[in-house]
Parts: structure tokens; C-alpha cells; sequence
């Protein structure tokens, strides 16, 4: 089962990088995210502090890149 977590930060549009995963970011106090969604338009949050829920993606954090996401769910 995958699990599931709550992400508080700022999304940006994931620009050119030394890993090749991810169409977006997302800054935390402490960390950064790449994320991916097939449910959530990320565009319409860039540049915006938002809270959202996704679940880790097996298999990452390669190239020294960050943890990589799924987004299930954005709150409103």
C-alpha cells in the first residue's frame, strides 16, 4: 500500500535540472519535492503556497534529485 501525506509549500514549474523526473516543484520549509499528477492540474498552482496530498514514488530520489510525488488531492 502506498502511503500517503500531507505537503505543505510552494509550487513552481520544474525548470531545466540535473534529474530528469518531475513537471513541477514543490519548496517545504526543509525539503523540496519533484511532483508529477495525472489527477491535478499543477499549472494553476505555481508560484502559489498551497497543501496537498501525494503519495512517494518508488524507486527515487536517482541523480541526486529530490523525492518524487504523486499528487492525489489539493486542498482548497
Amino acid at each position: 500500500s502506498k502511503k500517503m501525506s500531507e505537503y505543505t509549500g510552494l509550487i513552481k514549474a520544474q525548470g531545466i535540472t540535473s534529474y530528469q523526473y518531475g513537471t513541477h516543484t514543490l519548496e517545504t520549509e526543509d525539503s523540496l519535492y519533484a511532483l508529477r499528477s495525472e489527477t491535478i492540474e499543477l499549472d494553476n498552482y505555481i508560484e502559489k503556497r498551497i497543501t496537498l496530498t501525494a503519495e512517494t514514488i518508488e524507486g527515487y530520489p536517482v541523480d541526486g534529485g529530490p523525492k518524487y510525488l504523486n499528487v492525489i488531492d489539493v486542498q482548497k
